[in-house]
Parts: C-alpha cells; structure tokens; sequence
C-alpha cells in the first residue's frame, strides 16, 4: 500500500552510496528490458541473437537486485553476465548489418559506452565482497584488537600500582 513514507523506505533500502547503486541498478534494469524486447520481438529471433539477449536477461535479473542491496560478491559476475550478452547482441546484430551493406547505426556506439560503463563498475568492485570499511575482521584483526585491549588495561593496572603511598587513585568517571 502507497504511504507518504513509502518513497523514503524504497530509498532507505539502498546500500549507500545510495545514488549509485540506483543508477547502477537502472542500467542493468534498461539491458534486462533490452534483453526482453529482443526475445519478445515479433518474428523469427536467430538462436545466437536470442543467446545473447537471454545472458542479458539472466545477468540483469540477478544484477538488479543484487546492485541494490550492495551485494558486490554477486553484481560482478552478473554484471559480466549482462557485458557477454551484450556484446554477442551487439556484434551479431553488427556482423549482420555489414553483411547486408548496410552501416551500424549509432545503437552500436550506446552499446560500447553502456559496456565500458558496466566494465568500469565490475573492475571496481570485482573481489570485494562488502562495501569498504565494513568488511567482517579477520582472525588477525581480531587478535589485534584483544592484544591492544589487553595493553591498556595492563597500562591502567600498572598505573594504579605505581602511584605514591598515601595518593589517593582518582574514581573513573564513567
């Protein structure tokens, strides 16, 4: 049901940075949406075209949801999903437009800069499986962390011990 709080709870539920996510999900939406007007076309689609087109829905409908909630793990390779489909789509349907000596339209050149767009995003986040800064600790960190909580306390204790007999150890304010 539609509610005024409605818009802010769809963008609430974007993994920030929240602007890109939503772009980066749109693009994968536009290619699935291309995908599906390939397939669905009326006519015959040749079985390569129709490949090409079914990686992009594949790949878009895994994408989609996964560039959303920023689960970077699963994008990359649905994204590289939705870039082979793409460019089988793209080079079938040139080598196909220059068989019949006609030039490629500027549908090829929006393909390549989408491509290299969607590219730029999989290098970006290929291998890392949480957004940077929120990755859980290794067993390393952690060990880290429990020596340099264990220093200070021995620091503390150390401090209490070396002070002058008579000298009152202040209370700990918190």
């Amino acid at each position: 049901m539609w509610s005024p709080l409605t818009p802010r709870t769809i963008w609430g539920s974007l993994t920030p940075p929240r602007l890109i996510s939503l772009l980066a999900a749109v693009t994968y939406l536009c290619l699935g949406a291309a995908g599906v007007a390939v397939v669905a076309r009326p006519g015959p689609v040749p079985l390569d075209l129709g490949l090409g087109a079914a990686c992009m829905v594949v790949g878009a409908l895994v994408a989609v949801p996964s560039a959303w909630r920023g689960w970077w793990g699963v994008e990359a390779p649905a994204a590289m999903l939705v870039i082979l489909g793409l460019g089988a789509a793209t080079t079938l349907g040139l080598s196909r437009s220059l068989l019949a000596e006609r030039w490629p339209g500027w549908h090829l050149w929006v393909a390549v800069a989408v491509a290299l767009l969607v590219v730029q995003r999989v290098l970006r986040i290929w291998g890392c499986w949480w957004e940077p800064g929120r990755e859980p600790h290794t067993r390393l960190r952690q060990e880290e962390t429990r020596l340099m909580a264990a220093r200070a306390l021995s620091a503390d204790i150390l401090a209490v011990y070396e002070q002058p007999p008579g000298q009152e150890v202040p209370d700990d304010p918190t």
